[in-house]
């Protein structure tokens, strides 16, 4: 073989259409590449061969390898010259598993290539992976034009076709021109009048679909391919991939696998499809960046958040440590706390901005990014759940309408869409279990003149499960020969809220029983709101009484303590805290009376045993723990809280609103005063303790700290049954003396243990399993 004057470097490649080899031209000193047809040709593959050349020489496109010249060899075969390009398939490349990007914006340029010959009239009738060359900085080509046909040019019907079987993956010459993985089904019909840019569009869509799925649409011999595309309700479908493909590229893929010409796009249609969604994916990208940066200021906001709490908290610990009168300079130290809690606020104010104004920013890009709306309908649920456990009705319709904007902008079959939505569809699932098995009357506390009323919806036997608007509920318990237990319960919004209850065989005469379980405890600047547990304890419905108080002092009298009597016994308060003058008078046998008070009022035995000290209260505790074979103690104030609130961390024992009707309080009555512990029947718990808003306020075992205390964890720690003496002890609940509003059930009070007050009482409380 003689090439005149080029050099011969070697072969580069060789099939059926003729051999390429790459050669150095002496006259411009450079290195190309020299297709020639094969030796013996026959005449329809050398007019193919000149063909290919010059229609690739009329496609000046820089996806399109150019042809620089056409000649003949010393043996007599046809050959032209182009450029060489160095690179690989992009079938190989596929393999490879690149980014979908870069691949659908190669197949974009292809498009283009194919869209430029179609406005050339040139069709190429072979478009496929192999015939698609990915150059090594990127350049893209299509490669092959050897079967490719002038839109109008007359070919004969059946000329050159042979009986030969070749593998789906071959190109077919004759009648039937093409690789049928990728071929038409007009190009399979095998009539040139048929093809035109649409079958190109067709391959197009074939690759478009192996670059998604992994693989080519149709699969199977060559034969078996023909007869699937004589078939003309032929649907090409989606597949399942690992890494979810968006439903635009798998749309824009069945257009163009259409089986009627007309309904394909053009190619051009084809490549603008393609650079939507990779603009749009761009789009994406940099709105994803911006939530996740977004993301990053909400974690910073709510450290900031955070650490403001704890500042602020060391702040007021140290403040209250300190004397009334203390110095500035003594002082200092807390407020720099102060200063550097309220410097964390406006860290977190402005991250949070940030962060909001990162998220509605990826919305402006892409509106319904899917990342963006969740981060924001976590965060707004986040803020409705707070402002739920607040009571604060308006932030919470806020960031509910928020939440469910963001919700429903979500994929129907997303994940936080379903869980969202069932949030605030305000409902969820109680489970009640209880052994042994009871019937359960399910109430619902409905406000009625804003007094949360226990409203039976349902009853059933345990076990059940309920589907029930989200909400503050009551479960009673009926056993037959038992005590009736009441189980307040918050069912959750969108979850599931367990109830396993044991009910007690017994409970002492004079006691509610508080079941084990979660409540919410809190609710002040010092002491924000927490969930916590709580073991089972039975508690005093009411305050310990005079009468009830008179016969411990006359037991330890019978028992040769008067003095210890004497000390316990109530007295009128001296000054701010000191002792004064008795409020009991003594019987002629030496035991204590409930007579008249220093202002002639009398003292009743149904009046709350007031004018006691901590120690009494201790001492009273002992004295019915010896004598009941019972573990009475004081009760812990986190067991009062639970006892006195419920569980669901209502304000009052009544709900949110202060009213002196409904306890007694300074407004209650013309003159402020202790009334008997059965009077105002409102001022009632859920479980029914009595009396924990107003009348007396109640001495518990705790020290007083600022913080939380008694507590491991979340679960609350029983105090001991003799706690240790302390300066300043607890007090919880309201009294006569305050007005309405200083009644909450949130109200603690740093007493002093000697303290001896008319409106300070207490009542006991026991473990019980």
């Amino acid at each position: 073989m003689l090439l005149g004057r080029f050099e011969d470097l070697g072969l580069l490649g060789a099939g059926g259409m003729g051999e390429v080899r790459r050669v150095r031209d002496p006259s411009l000193d450079r290195v190309v590449a020299l297709k020639l047809v094969p030796t013996h040709a026959s005449p329809e593959t050398v007019a193919r061969f000149e063909a290919e050349a010059k229609i690739c020489a009329g496609l000046e496109h820089p996806a399109i390898v150019p042809v620089h010249e056409l000649g003949i060899s010393d043996d007599g075969r046809l050959w032209f010259t182009m450029r060489e390009v160095r690179g690989r398939e992009f079938g190989e490349q596929l393999a490879a598993r690149p980014p979908l990007r870069r691949v659908l914006d190669q197949l974009a340029r292809v498009a283009d290539a194919v869209a430029f010959a179609h406005s050339r009239g040139v069709v190429h009738r072979d478009l496929k992976p192999s015939n698609i060359m990915v150059g090594e900085y990127g350049e893209v080509f299509v490669l092959d034009w050897g079967i490719a046909k002038l839109v109008g040019s007359d070919e004969t019907r059946g000329a050159g076709a042979g009986a030969v079987e070749v593998g789906a993956g071959l190109t077919l010459h004759g009648a039937v021109l093409g690789t049928p993985v990728y071929m038409s089904p007009e190009q399979a019909e095998g009539n040139p009048e048929a093809i035109g840019p649409p079958t190109d569009v067709w391959a197009l869509g074939a690759v478009l679909y192996e670059v998604l799925a992994g693989h080519p649409p149709l699969q199977g011999n060559a034969f078996e391919l023909l007869a699937r595309l004589s078939d003309p309700e032929l649907r090409v479908r989606r597949v399942t991939t690992p890494t979810p493909v968006d439903h635009v590229l798998w749309e824009l893929c069945e257009r163009c696998l259409m089986p009627a010409p007309t309904a394909r796009p053009t190619a051009i249609a084809f490549a603008e499809g393609l650079r939507t969604w990779l603009d749009g994916e761009q789009s994406r990208e940099r709105a994803l960046r911006s939530v996740e940066e977004a993301a990053r200021s909400f974690a910073l906001a709510d450290a900031a958040n955070e650490r403001a709490r704890e500042l602020a908290l060391a702040s007021t610990t140290a403040l209250a440590a300190l004397p009334s009168g203390a110095a500035d300079h003594l002082r200092l130290a807390a407020w720099r706390l102060d200063d550097e809690s309220r410097a964390q606020q406006v860290a977190a104010a402005l991250a949070e901005v940030a962060a909001e104004q990162g998220a509605a920013g990826a919305l402006a890009q892409v509106p319904l990014l899917p990342e963006a709306h969740v981060l924001l309908a976590d965060r707004h649920r986040r803020a409705a759940i707070s402002a739920d456990e607040a009571r604060d009705s308006l932030a919470l319709a806020r960031s509910s309408v928020l939440l469910e904007r963001h919700a429903r902008a979500l994929p129907a079959d997303h994940p936080a869409r379903i869980e969202h939505l069932a949030w605030l569809d305000d409902a969820g699932d109680l489970v009640v279990r209880s052994e042994p098995a009871a019937i359960a009357v399910l109430e619902r506390y409905v406000s009625v003149d804003r007094l949360l009323v226990p409203t039976v919806v349902e009853q059933a036997p345990t076990p059940l499960q309920r589907r029930l608007p989200a909400g503050s509920w009551r479960v009673r318990l009926h056993v037959p020969g038992r005590p009736e237990v009441f189980a307040p319960v918050v069912i959750a919004r969108g979850g599931v809220t367990t109830l396993d209850v044991a009910v007690p065989a017994t409970i002492p005469a004079g006691t509610v029983y508080v079941p084990p379980g979660p409540f919410q405890a809190g609710g002040t600047e010092r002491r924000p709101r927490r969930r916590l547990w709580c073991d089972g304890f039975v508690i005093g419905r009411f305050p310990v009484t005079m009468g009830e108080y008179v016969r411990f002092l006359d037991h330890l009298v019978r028992e040769g303590h008067e003095e210890l009597a004497l000390r316990h016994a109530p007295q009128a308060p001296l000054g701010r805290h000191g002792a004064g003058a008795p409020m009991l008078s003594r019987t002629a046998t030496g035991g204590f009376a409930c007579t008249v008070d220093s202002d002639g009022d009398p003292i009743l035995p149904e009046l709350p045993a007031v004018g006691v000290d901590w120690s009494g209260a201790v001492a009273y505790a002992a004295w019915l723990r010896s004598t009941s074979g019972l573990p009475w103690r004081l009760p812990g104030e986190l067991e009062w809280e639970k006892a006195a609130r419920g569980v669901d961390g209502r304000a009052f024992p009544w709900g949110e609103q202060e009213s002196p009707e409904r306890a007694n309080c300074r407004d209650s009555q013309p003159r402020a005063m202790p009334v008997p512990v059965d009077s105002f029947p409102l001022d009632v718990s859920p479980y029914g303790l009595r009396g924990g808003a107003g009348n007396v306020r109640d001495w518990t075992a705790d020290a007083f700290t600022e913080g939380w205390a008694g507590l491991d964890g979340d679960r609350v720690v029983a105090p001991p049954l003799d706690p240790t003496p302390t300066a300043r002890v607890v007090g919880r609940g309201g009294g006569w003396p305050l007005a309405a509003s200083g009644c909450r059930l949130t109200q603690r009070v740093e007493d002093r243990a000697e303290y001896r007050h008319p409106a300070v009482g207490f009542r006991v409380a026991c473990s019980w399993p």
